[in-house]
């Protein structure tokens, strides 16, 4: 290895397996590594760009939502999923009913209120 690679800082490859202009002996061989090494990876992150790993969040309003909680008290868990997915035509998952009526039950006993009690208080009658 040349003196020429410790006074140049070439920039390494972002690919692995990819040749490092650092490990050339002439800096013209350097030189071309790097706008290979910068073309390969131009080439490789347009063919598969990053992923997004989840998909977007639903947002339900307070009222679809202390709607959904009640009916999960009073019927079960599964039934309000499959009553709510069909009705709001979104995949409603259990786990995300299973929050809602957690909260809701949570808020009922710090207030001291029934559920439906809490449904009008919140839809304002």
């Amino acid at each position: 290895m040349s003196l020429l690679s410790w006074l140049k800082n070439s920039p390494q490859p972002k690919t692995p397996g990819l040749p490092n202009p650092r490990e050339s002996k002439t800096e013209i061989e350097a030189e071309t590594i790097v706008a290979a090494n910068t073309s390969v990876d131009k080439l490789t992150s347009e063919e598969n760009p990053k992923k997004r790993k989840r998909g977007e969040y639903q947002n339900y309003d307070e009222n679809v939502r202390a709607k959904i909680a009640v009916y999960a008290i009073e019927k079960g868990v599964m039934k309000a999923t499959r009553k709510f997915s069909t009705e709001l035509n979104k995949k409603l998952s259990e786990s995300t009913v299973r929050s809602m009526k957690k909260a809701f039950l949570k808020e009922q006993t710090r207030t001291g209120a029934t559920p439906r009690q809490l449904v009008k208080a919140q839809r304002g009658q």
